[in-house]
């Protein structure tokens, strides 16, 4: 009978040095690009950073935007990621979410 590995306790990914260093990278290349969405593969580019790190950078720099009152990070499918303050496009992404949500509880 094979034996299962064990799982290793670790810390969470995005509360780590490293991860506080990724979102400080994607940040300033979300500033730079101001007001323009970026791909995961443009964001892996711009920061030189593998997608687990932007991934990791991108969880950590959602959680420090709603800690320090900065626009939030949002994602849409025609622009990618992008850092935005303005209403209309948080509004649009919610709603988009929550029909998705809806769908899917009807579907069931």
């Amino acid at each position: 009978m094979p034996r299962k590995a064990k799982r290793r306790k670790s810390r969470p990914r995005r509360k780590g040095d490293a991860a506080r260093s990724h979102a400080d990278r994607i940040r300033k290349v979300l500033f730079e690009a101001q007001g323009v969405g970026l791909t995961l593969p443009q964001l892996m580019r711009a920061t030189e950073l593998t997608q687990s790190q932007v991934r990791a950078g991108l969880a950590m720099l959602r959680d420090q935007a709603a800690e320090k009152g900065w626009p939030p990070t949002v994602w849409t499918l025609t622009d990618g990621y992008r850092s935005s303050g303005d209403p209309e496009v948080l509004r649009s992404t919610r709603s988009r979410r929550s029909t998705k949500s809806s769908s899917r509880c009807a579907g069931s």
